[in-house]
């Protein structure tokens, strides 16, 4: 609890400090305590009880901590591998289908495309053929 003394000489009212008290103030958090603001940044408490200035996150903020992607990205891993991101987080690598290599541009349809000589058939998709 915090009381502070007015200028007339009077203790004012108590008041509740959750982040306990330190030189007539309440302290705003408690030291590595972090938070995300205003879903665009995260603040880290400092020794000094105070939030620090919020750090940006590029693809916004999910609790504590900075997001890694924003929902539906997609990523290259290696050349023949991709991810996609759920829930703000990277999913695990999946594997590219034969004869095709990972292409994360919206030309490339964020997906695996079949390499240059080859076709995906109609009548069956998720191959790679050959072109004669």
């Amino acid at each position: 609890m915090l009381r502070v003394c007015s200028q007339a000489g009077s203790w004012g009212a108590a008041m509740a400090c959750p982040g306990g008290c330190s030189a007539g103030a309440c302290n705003a958090c408690m030291p590595g305590e972090v938070r995300c603001v205003d879903g665009s940044g995260v603040q880290t408490c400092g020794a000094d009880r105070q939030w620090s200035k919020a750090m940006p996150c590029s693809a916004g903020c999910d609790g504590t901590q900075c997001a890694q992607c924003m929902d539906g990205a997609v990523q290259c891993v290696s050349s023949v591998e991709l991810r996609q991101c759920v829930n703000k987080r990277w999913g695990s690598a999946t594997g590219c289908r034969p004869d095709s290599m990972c292409d994360a541009t919206p030309a490339g349809g964020n997906s695996c495309p079949c390499n240059p000589g080859f076709d995906d058939p109609h009548p069956n998709p998720g191959t790679c053929v050959r072109r004669n």
